[in-house]
């Protein structure tokens, strides 16, 4: 078991590294571009990028205690803050951008006794967001159908809404599902069968608490759009870059948000800068012009992972070794699924 961890770390380690020499080798060229964009940093601009991303931490923990309230969880604002941004320090370096979810998951479950609750909240925390990252990116595509050089998106987002739909309905309509025997021979077939029945299950509370869960999916589109704003802010503060419409961050963020999320790199890394070079070009902007934007909103997310790491060892926090995380970790997937 240990070996096989050991080479599927490994291999993401190789893919995280061939994705970054890849896409620096591959755009050599236009490196003394990116160099001179980002010696032109507008700094006070860069930190009201930096100050709207705080924002999005503090509505982040306000909708995290929403959904915990479903499920009769107390735990104070701050403790919730705190692990938000413990959370941003491991998603620098564990799977996809989203890879501290994990680790907030374990520190919360610690700190609650409530684990395979927490770990569906966290689920459906994440499920939220990315909802409404899609109905964003898919707003903003029908706002953008006149501009041809958009077009190309439009296949990617439908394709990304429609399996966001069709994996939200078959969680919360699981007894409707049971009248089509297809879909649950195929649904049999999947080896985490148990755990997406037990996920199933638990999401089956928020059903009875609709006013909560409208609340937390507002706060959700809040949450997104401010998070956008802050890159558009950030590339606002390259001197260097022409302006570029704010409609073109709400289509292309969403796809590089939950592109640099899949469990394929460690921390996302190359997948997120790449994905500003390739989402970007598509609207006619230079590649280099986009590495300096990916390179400079990758800096906001490293500061607040920074951010994580003082209030990590500050006194109070439970400093626990890398493999009593895996542990814990372990347990709690056990925890997930039926007995």
């Amino acid at each position: 078991m240990k070996k096989k961890k050991f080479w599927n770390l490994a291999v993401r380690l190789f893919v995280s590294f061939f994705i970054l020499f890849f896409l620096f080798y591959g755009m050599r060229g236009n490196l003394p571009q990116v160099k001179s964009n980002i010696l032109s940093l507008h700094v006070l601009t860069f930190l009201l990028g930096l100050l709207v991303y705080f924002l999005v931490s503090l509505l982040g923990a306000c909708r995290l205690k929403v959904l915990m309230h479903v499920h009769e969880i107390r735990l104070s604002f701050l403790k919730i803050l705190k692990n938000i941004y413990i959370g941003y320090l491991f998603n620098l370096f564990l799977l996809g951008s989203t890879g501290g979810d994990v680790v907030r998951s374990y520190y919360i479950a610690k700190e609650t006794n409530r684990k395979t609750e927490i770990v569906t909240l966290i689920f459906f925390d994440r499920l939220i967001g990315m909802i409404t990252m899609m109905c964003i990116a898919l707003s903003s595509l029908i706002f953008n159908l006149h501009d041809p050089r958009l077009k190309k998106m439009a296949l990617a987002v439908f394709i990304l809404l429609l399996a966001v739909i069709v994996f939200v309905i078959g969680i919360f309509s699981k007894d409707k599902l049971k009248r089509f025997p297809v879909i649950q021979m195929v649904l049999s077939k999947i080896a985490f069968r148990e755990t997406l029945k037990k996920i199933s299950d638990t999401m089956h509370v928020f059903r009875n608490h609709k006013r909560k869960v409208f609340l937390g999916i507002f706060l959700s589109a809040v949450i997104q759009s401010l998070a956008i704003i802050s890159c558009y802010i950030v590339s606002l503060s390259i001197t260097g870059i022409k302006d570029i419409p704010l409609r073109y961050f709400f289509l292309m963020m969403p796809i590089i948000f939950m592109g640099s999320a899949l469990p394929v790199s460690l921390g996302g890394w190359g997948i997120f800068e790449g994905g500003f070079v390739f989402c970007f070009a598509l609207a006619g902007i230079s590649e280099g012009d986009s590495l300096s934007m990916g390179l400079m909103n990758r800096l906001i997310l490293i500061i607040l992972g920074v951010i994580g790491a003082v209030l990590y060892v500050m006194p109070g926090t439970e400093h626990i070794a890398a493999r009593a995380i895996e542990e814990g970790i372990e347990e709690l997937e056990e925890e997930a699924q039926l007995p």
